[in-house]
């Protein structure tokens, strides 16, 4: 039996091969920024590596945690990353420079945090099984909310 060409469900949409490939390490996360030209890579090693997808290559690696990355969140503007890891800690860092600007620690793994669309020094995680809404207001100020669980 002869098949009809023009039928749309026969056309291929996906490509046929592979174009590229980048390599650093066992990634356990990937995220795209806001316009999508940059991919942060979570580790194993607790390293982050900003890939530039134009040119293919790291643009910048950041280390500071000690266990494998849990979850990775970008500002609106690109600027900014959180990271958190298995290691009881969450990082936003500044890519412009690579520095750390807060770092919070926890008393469990931090397994997801994302930051607020706004403020980068706002952020809703989670640690355990205890929703907390972190605002970091300096350096050496934080201030944490539990938030309540509703039965729905």
């Amino acid at each position: 039996m002869n098949l009809l060409l023009s039928d749309d469900y026969l056309l291929q949409d996906y490509p046929e091969g592979i174009t590229n490939s980048i390599r650093s390490g066992h990634a356990t996360v990937l995220r795209f920024n806001r316009k999508g030209d940059y991919l942060a890579s979570g580790r194993v090693d607790g390293a982050v590596a900003i890939w530039d997808l134009e040119t293919m290559g790291v643009a910048r690696k950041l280390r500071g945690h000690s266990k494998n990355i849990t979850f990775l969140s970008w500002s609106r503007c690109g600027r900014y990353l959180l990271s958190t890891c298995q290691g009881w800690k969450a990082i936003l860092w500044d890519l412009q420079d690579g520095k750390r600007l807060r770092e919070v620690r926890f008393r469990a793994p931090a397994y997801m945090a994302e930051l607020h669309p706004w403020n980068q020094y706002v952020f809703g995680g989670q640690q355990g099984i205890q929703n907390l809404l972190m605002i970091l207001r300096d350096a050496d100020r934080k201030l944490k909310l539990a938030l309540r669980r509703v039965a729905i």
